[in-house]
């Protein structure tokens, strides 16, 4: 049996932490095909201690969070290689996979100490690590994107990514492969709601793009005064955003609630709304598609439009500036951080949201195009794609 390590920094609420426990959530896809999977983190920080089993908790396997605090002192940095050194003398993984930029420090230490072949996965766009960081940080992720070249392959969850990665650098397009993220279905029910409640979810951070979906909910307010919208999260930018909503009047309509699970927020409301700046693929989008919220999202780079078109999409392509009604969605005007056309484009996806809670036909239409189209993301049909991923590259 094959063995692979999924390596984590920690297990905070986002969409590449999700997407590792979800991993550990179908192992047992993966024991059918002979291939262990184990999850290493360095930071005992979990969001999602009640979100999991215990038991699926427990097969986690952390560092000491006190000698893995890597920007402290140089000998607990050591210290972590002597750890990693240990446990693959234990384990004796065939395959190491690190999962976020932060973690691609230990590739040449596996690849050359270890001996062992690594795979990085890159989840979110370039720019939000070598354009909005302070420059520190930049120098940093400049240094650790330098492992693009040494490692043995590269995954992300859409093909925008992988335009991404070859913008970057043309000497690694052979090395990339492209596998969306899944979602687990198991407890999955869908039910037609008749409320007036949207919900928007992510890290309170300006990449989310909130500030502009607040802006563009007083549109909605406006026509439907008993609309109300759920931002399910948490973040640098709570305090701003509640600063806005109060601004604006709209206590009563919108919620800013912190992370919890966001599935009794999935059955309870009616649409689902994206307005992120950019993005790696969209993993609150696969998933409230599945329990058949009609979606509306910002065409922004990368992977909301290669969800809700159902389309093969060449890069570059030209973005709407209007209304794009796909096959399985609606795609608005993307918001920058430099958006000169920002309050029509708030407009335009107010306007959007207001029609959609106004037509139950159209609420119709599209939670059941969001269920048929979350079906290409169920587990067993992406754990299928990595199984062929491992096969190949175990060769």
């Amino acid at each position: 049996m094959k063995k692979i390590a999924l390596i984590v920094y920690d297990l905070r609420g986002g969409g590449i932490e999700r997407t590792v426990l979800n991993t550990l959530y179908v192992a047992n896809y993966f024991s059918k095909k002979k291939i262990k999977v184990e999850l290493i983190v360095f930071n005992k920080k979990n969001d999602y201690t009640k979100h999991y089993s215990k038991k699926l908790l427990k097969q986690i396997k952390y560092f000491n969070e006190n000698k893995l605090n890597f920007v402290g002192k140089v000998i607990q940095f050591f210290y972590l290689f002597i750890l990693l050194h240990k446990l693959n003398y234990k384990q004796n993984y065939d395959l190491y996979i690190l999962c976020e930029p932060i973690t691609w420090f230990l590739t040449i230490f596996i690849r050359l100490f270890l001996n062992k072949k690594v795979v990085l996965i890159l989840q979110t766009p370039i720019k939000n690590y070598l354009i909005y960081q302070n420059p520190i940080m930049r120098f940093l992720y400049k240094i650790l994107f330098f492992n693009l070249y040494i490692c043995n392959h590269i995954l992300c969850p859409s093909y925008g990514l992988k335009y991404d990665l070859t913008r970057y650098t043309n000497k690694i397009g052979n090395k990339i492969t492209v596998i969306p993220n899944f979602v687990n279905f198991k407890k999955i029910k869908f039910e037609f709601k008749k409320n007036n409640d949207v919900l928007a979810c992510g890290r309170l951070v300006k990449q989310k793009g909130f500030d502009h979906l607040i802006k563009s909910f007083k549109f909605v307010v406006n026509n439907i005064p008993k609309a109300r919208m759920i931002i399910l999260g948490d973040g640098s930018e709570r305090k701003n955003l509640e600063y806005l909503i109060k601004n604006l009047h709209l206590n009563r309509n919108i919620k800013l609630i912190k992370f919890r699970n966001p599935i009794q927020y999935y059955q309870k409301t009616k649409i689902f709304v994206s307005s992120s700046l950019y993005e790696g693929f969209g993993n609150v989008i696969i998933e409230a598609m599945a329990y058949g919220l009609p979606m509306i999202a910002t065409d922004c780079d990368y992977g909301p439009k290669e969800i809700i078109s159902g389309k093969r999409i060449i890069y570059p392509y030209k973005k709407t500036k209007t209304i794009k009604y796909e096959k399985y969605g609606i795609l608005c005007p993307q918001f920058d951080f430099n958006d000169t056309k920002k309050e029509s484009n708030e407009k335009i996806l107010g306007k959007e949201i207001t029609k959609m809670l106004s037509d139950s036909d159209r609420v119709k239409k599209y939670s059941e195009m969001s269920i048929l189209r979350s079906k290409n993301y169920e587990a067993k049909k992406i754990v299928k794609l990595y199984v062929a991923f491992f096969k190949k590259i175990s060769h």
